[in-house]
């Protein structure tokens, strides 16, 4: 394997192994609605369930940053980001 498909080959795992980490983080504390590790101030219900909707706003801007195929359609990848990072903030902020 030459260095060139070792890039391709890492930038693949990037691109959809980390996100497939962070969604099942991220449904993990939707379907529990609890956050775990969150040290002594505990987040429950509904408030996790909007942390694990931004953890999924947070896979789908990392998915359209790495998916080397976006890079062909540069409106379609920066509107994934946009929205993945809306979600992301909108997920961590307390409403």
């Amino acid at each position: 394997m030459n260095s060139q498909n070792g890039k391709r080959d890492g930038s693949w795992m990037t691109a959809v192994l980390l996100p497939l980490l962070v969604i099942s983080y991220a449904i993990s504390v939707i379907v529990s609605q609890r956050v775990p590790g969150r040290g002594s101030h505990e987040v429950v219900g509904p408030a996790a369930v909007r942390y694990g909707l931004g953890t999924l706003g947070l896979a789908l801007a990392l998915h359209a940053w790495y998916f080397g195929a976006y890079r062909r359609m540069p409106f379609i990848r920066w509107l994934l980001i946009l929205l993945g990072v809306v979600v992301f903030i909108g997920g961590l902020l307390p409403w």
